[in-house]
Parts: C-alpha cells; sequence; structure tokens
C-alpha cells in the first residue's frame, strides 16, 4: 500500500519471529519508557493508567515522539507496529493530533489460542494470563480507533487469502495497492512453515481456561469483518462493551495480580543473587580445599623426606668411617669453643 517501515527496525530472531519484527527501535523505546513509568510492562494483564506518571516525563516522551514522527513521515508515508501501541493510543493518538497529520489504523486480530501458543512457548504464561493480554490488548485497540479511518484484519485469513484482504483493507483505507508489491508479498514474504500455530473458530468452544468475553469478541470481530453490515455491527459492539466491562470489573483483581507478579520476580532475583553468591563461596571454599590439600601433600612430602634423612643419619652414625672420624669432630667442637 506504500507505506514503509523505515530502517531502524528490531532485528529478527531466529525461531520466534524469522523474518523480522517490523517494530521500530525508537518508537518502541518511548512505549517501553512510558510503560515503566507507569510501573507497568507489555505482559501486565490490568489497565494501564498513564495518569500516574509525572507530567514532565509524558511531555519530555511527547516531545521526543513528535520529533521523531516528523522525521520519519517526512516525505512518505510511514507504518509503525508495536503490539504496546493499542495500550498506549491515548498518549500516540495526542501526538498524531498535534502532527496534524492523516493517520490510518489497521488492527489485526489473531485466534486466541494461536496467541496463547506463542505465548506459552517463549514466555512460560499460563492459559489464564494469555487470554487475559489477549483481551487487554484487542479491546483497547477496538474501542480507541472506533469512528477513525481503520480497517480490521483477522490474522489467519490474511494469510490464507492474502490478495483478496489487501484489497478490502486497501480501499478500507482509500490506499492503492502496489500489485508488483502484493505478488511478492503472496508469493514469496509469506512463508507457511513459519505459522507455528492454527486454530479454527470451534476450537474456542472448548476453552476452561477463558472467560467467555474472549470467545464472544473473537467470533463478533471475525464476522464484522467478513460482513461489516448493521446487523454485525451491532452484535460486534454489544461483544466489545460486554469485554470493556469484564475487563473494568476485574480491574482490581488484575492490579493485585501485577504486584504479585512484580514480588515474585522480586524474590526470584534475589533467588537468584542468593544462589549465585552461594556458588561464589562454594567455589571459594573449594579452592580452599585444594590449597589446602596441596599444603597437606607438601607437608607429608616433607615429613616423607624428614624420615629419609633420620634413616641416612642413623645409618651414617652406625658406620665405620663415623665412629673413627668422632675424635676428630669432638676436637674440631673443642676448638670452636675455644674460638
Amino acid at each position: 500500500m506504500g507505506a514503509e517501515f523505515g530502517e531502524r527496525l528490531l532485528p529478527p530472531i531466529a525461531g520466534i519471529n524469522d523474518k523480522g519484527f517490523f517494530e521500530d527501535v525508537d518508537i518502541n523505546r518511548i512505549n517501553i519508557e512510558l510503560m515503566t513509568a507507569a510501573g507497568t510492562s507489555w505482559h501486565t494483564a490490568g489497565p494501564i493508567d498513564l495518569g500516574t506518571i509525572d507530567r514532565k516525563i509524558i511531555e519530555h516522551q511527547q516531545k521526543a515522539a513528535l520529533e521523531l514522527l516528523m522525521s520519519k513521515t517526512k516525505g512518505r508515508t510511514f507504518a509503525l507496529k508495536d503490539p504496546r501501541m493499542a495500550r498506549l493510543l491515548p498518549f500516540w493518538q495526542t501526538v498524531f493530533d498535534l502532527l496534524s497529520i492523516r493517520v490510518a489504523y489497521v488492527v489485526a486480530v489473531r485466534n486466541p489460542m494461536s496467541v496463547c501458543r506463542s505465548l506459552q512457548t517463549w514466555n512460560k504464561f499460563s492459559d489464564e494470563k494469555c487470554y487475559l493480554l489477549w483481551l487487554a490488548h484487542t479491546v483497547p485497540a477496538l474501542r480507541a480507533t472506533e469512528g477513525r479511518h481503520r480497517t480490521l484484519v483477522d490474522y489467519d485469513q490474511l494469510l490464507d487469502h492474502p490478495r483478496a484482504h489487501l484489497l478490502r483493507m486497501a480501499n478500507d483505507l482509500n490506499l492503492q495497492l502496489d500489485h508488483e508489491r502484493v505478488v511478492n508479498f503472496a508469493e514469496e514474504f509469506l512463508d507457511a512453515p513459519l505459522r507455528h500455530s492454527r486454530f479454527s473458530m470451534g476450537d474456542l468452544d472448548t476453552l476452561g481456561s477463558a472467560a467467555r468475553q474472549v470467545r464472544d469478541l473473537f467470533y463478533a470481530v471475525q464476522t464484522y469483518i467478513a460482513n461489516p453490515n448493521n446487523d454485525t455491527s451491532s452484535d460486534y459492539l454489544s461483544a466489545l462493551s460486554a469485554a470493556e466491562s469484564y475487563l473494568n470489573d476485574i480491574a482490581p483483581a488484575l492490579r493485585y495480580q501485577w504486584r504479585l507478579e512484580q514480588e515474585i520476580e522480586q524474590l526470584d532475583a534475589s533467588l537468584r543473587n542468593a544462589l549465585e553468591q552461594g556458588d561464589s563461596l562454594n567455589k571459594t571454599l573449594r579452592d580452599q580445599r585444594e590449597s589446602i590439600s596441596s599444603l597437606e601433600g607438601n607437608i607429608a612430602e616433607a615429613r616423607t623426606a624428614l624420615k629419609s634423612a633420620h634413616r641416612l643419619l642413623a645409618t651414617m652414625e652406625q658406620s665405620m668411617s663415623w665412629r673413627i672420624t668422632a675424635p676428630l669432630r669432638r676436637i674440631r667442637r673443642q676448638l670452636f669453643r675455644t674460638h
């Protein structure tokens, strides 16, 4: 569609995102700093309250974001992607408004079970946390872009039928498709083996670890993408409102959960530090034992040498030459005492 991601992108990681993350390093840094200032992280399931951040920090980050976007959008259509954006849209939309630029949103929705599988593989999260994170990212992404220039796309449908969905998305955003790039995307870029998981809509019905709002919202979004008429629109809005209310209702519990996770993380860090200190002390102890063992070996050798010397002396004292020269040794000692 003519948009460019820029040159400063996070590098790919083999086995996770082999083709790359397509996330701008500078934008990513601002998002991380904002979340840190709010006492949260990308995997915080509870609400992120930007109002808790010191105003000077917000103003500093706004200035940095403005300067970045002015340089990155100059003379081109710039595309930026970062999952954290879904949680931080109130900040970025203020920046967009200050720039007075045309902004279009692409909200990508993926089957919650696929998202959960990915998070479990790389982050070892529980099922319950994975599905809460899916809701925590999907709800604000959908709600904050309502009434704005946007298109919704299902991850699996895009990969299965790239040309049809790219055309629909371009129409939604009033952008022109570059057909040569479409062919390259569909035939060269997309790589089926890199899709690590694939679940059907029916698979969600078997879930016992996700709130029903997860399933209902995903179904409603898929139906709405396929046929965005008034009937499906009302079902979609109803499911979105129900999911939003659910997150609001459990927000205190999610904040408590995050505090516990932070405490556990601190305890884990303290335990790792203690174990590292223990390893260091054990190494020192092993070194000291080796040193003691070496000294004991030296002492044993010295004792053996001393015993050999005693035996040699005893042998000498018993020898004929020793007895014959005894008078000479006495005279020598007397002469030394005299002098």
